[in-house]
């Protein structure tokens, strides 16, 4: 998974980097990073899709990344995503980095339904939860 979340990281990194050449006004750099952003999408897909599953593997955070790390929603992903926190009964099970994006993930696949039962979910683990319980920060377990 480290890769994963590496190769995505990058992407967001690019893309930083061309809203920041679009804020000072250096238009071939936008075009360049843009490119970059371009090439770095289609790696990540190439090198972590599965084609036998048609996903990004058995995880929430797995399928998060690839659904926003992608040049385009994959539906397997979406669907590999929702079964996913579907059996888990509506809950996460994404870890520091995937929880980080999971909403952004479904909002960008156009499932804001399933984003808004997520967010207010209230039993644990969830962020009503953690926050009901006292957490100051994101408990492991």
């Amino acid at each position: 998974m480290h890769f994963e979340q590496s190769a995505f990281y990058f992407i967001k990194d690019l893309e930083v980097m061309v809203q920041m050449a679009n804020a000072t006004g250096k238009h071939a750099d936008v075009a360049k990073y843009e490119a970059a952003v371009a090439r770095a999408k289609a790696s990540y897909r190439r090198v972590f899709w599965s084609s036998s599953s048609s996903d990004y593997g058995p995880t929430q955070t797995g399928n998060v990344l690839g659904i926003l790390a992608s040049p385009s929603v994959e539906a397997g992903a979406v669907d590999r995503l929702l079964q996913n926190i579907e059996g888990r009964k509506g809950h996460l099970s994404t870890g520091a980095v995937g929880t980080r994006w999971i909403l952004q993930a479904l909002t960008f696949a156009n499932r804001t339904a399933e984003a808004l039962d997520l967010a207010t979910q209230t039993s644990a683990p969830s962020w009503a939860w953690f926050i009901s319980n006292g957490a100051g920060t994101l408990h492991e377990n």
